[in-house]
């Protein structure tokens, strides 16, 4: 609060997404998912262990930051995040990016926890083959196929 008034401050951050690196190197080795990926799972546990489901995980949303203590991965946009009272507690509606949604997201049943380890699954695969598993599959035979 300042006075009266309400305000965020937030952290100003130098360096790229997770996607923008994607996009300049391609395909990554073990090491370097490694590193950037642990602190991505660990933070998003912090989030599960307080009741926050992300649901909308994806390289746009990871923000490789370039710190002076060296390169740091930072989770951003919780835009379309739920507070989980209980599991499968998650409004069912479909948010999110159709690329990394879980089936149980596309399909309006509901989601928890496993609905962020699904899209960090498919964060990883496109780390390591650089490039989304359903790559060559438009938007809605995507969600088609995450129905079935």
């Amino acid at each position: 609060m300042w006075g009266e008034r309400p305000y965020f401050v937030m952290e100003l951050l130098e360096g790229r997404s997770l996607a923008d690196e994607l996009e300049a190197v391609g395909a990554m080795s073990a090491q370097e998912i490694t590193a950037l990926m642990l602190p991505v799972m660990s933070a998003v546990a912090a989030a599960h262990d307080r009741g926050v489901v992300h649901r909308d995980l994806k390289p746009e949303n990871i923000f490789v930051a370039e710190l002076d203590s060296g390169v740091v991965p930072k989770v951003l946009d919780f835009g379309i995040s739920q507070i989980v009272t209980r599991p499968g507690n998650v409004e069912s509606y479909a948010y999110g990016t159709p690329h990394y949604m879980a089936p149980e997201l596309v399909t309006g049943v509901g989601s928890d926890e496993r609905s962020d380890q699904f899209s960090l699954g498919v964060v990883l695969h496109e780390l390591v083959k650089g490039r989304l598993p359903d790559s060559d599959l438009d938007v809605a035979e995507v969600l088609r196929r995450r129905r079935e």
